[in-house]
């Protein structure tokens, strides 16, 4: 509608990124191999808008997935965008009534509007 495309950032840290569970060979290592992570962390950013594409082909969409601290680079992010659309996962028990930290981040220093939208949100086709 605003004749503008999406860019779908992912911003992770080794921190965000769950550790994979032991290997079943115990030659394996218990870790990830240089470079994979950054893979798999696109590969998961691609996953996640399979669909997308063929439900509105008329909307561009740039995926940019990039090692950075989430809260400051969607912050900063936000100097160029005309809206800034953030999840909610509703974890504990105050589901609904408290948001996380990059929520509450990007609410009070965004320079752009902010959506916050919740893990049960779905997308109308």
């Amino acid at each position: 509608m605003r004749g503008t495309g999406l860019v779908a950032l992912h911003a992770w840290t080794t921190w965000t990124v769950p550790v994979p569970p032991p290997p079943q060979d115990p030659t394996m290592p218990y870790a990830y191999e240089p470079g994979l992570l950054g893979e798999d962390e696109g590969r998961l950013l691609a996953e996640t808008l399979v669909g997308c594409a063929e439900r509105y082909p008329q909307v561009p969409v740039e995926l940019r997935s990039v090692r950075a601290a989430t809260r400051e680079t969607l912050v900063a992010e936000s100097s160029n965008a005309q809206l800034l659309v953030v999840g909610a996962r509703g974890r504990g028990g105050f589901t609904g009534l408290l948001l996380g930290s990059v929520s509450q981040a990007v609410l009070h220093h965004a320079r752009c509007p902010v959506a916050v939208v919740g893990s049960q949100a779905r997308v109308a086709h």
